[in-house]
């Protein structure tokens, strides 16, 4: 199983869900992701690079936006984001906007950081979900 990095706001919402069953469908989705990281359907156009897993749970549809990058200690998945399927997509792209934009003045310093460079995060932090 690869490791998996919990970007801000994968970490918030793991953090606010209060549904058991819902939590351990995303656990178990993330394990998946970890044991085959192809599962995901690959993004094209402005999020190429990113995957993206559906969850279908309690008649609404959940997505995971994940991320796969190369550091020198091996291969790690990287959790951008997780949250319900309405307006997910553009949340996420606002959220990348953000970060690059940001660059070092916040966390998402690491985000270019990570790709680029293969410098240590510290968000590897187990996800206290």
């Amino acid at each position: 199983m690869l490791p998996v990095i919990y970007y801000p706001p994968a970490k918030k919402f793991f953090k606010k869900l209060k549904d058991k069953t819902l939590k351990e469908k995303f656990k178990e989705a993330i394990d998946e992701i970890r044991n085959d990281y192809n599962i995901g359907s690959k993004k094209v156009g402005d999020l190429a690079g990113i995957y993206g897993y559906d969850i279908y749970y309690n008649k609404t549809n959940y997505e995971i936006a994940y991320t796969i990058n190369t550091l020198e200690d091996g291969t790690v998945v990287v959790i951008i984001m997780a949250g319900t399927r309405e307006n997910f997509w553009n949340e996420l792209k606002k959220y990348l906007k953000y970060i690059q934009i940001k660059g070092t003045a916040s966390i998402g310093f690491w985000y270019p950081l990570i790709q680029i460079l293969g410098y240590p995060n510290p968000l590897t932090q187990k996800c206290g979900y």
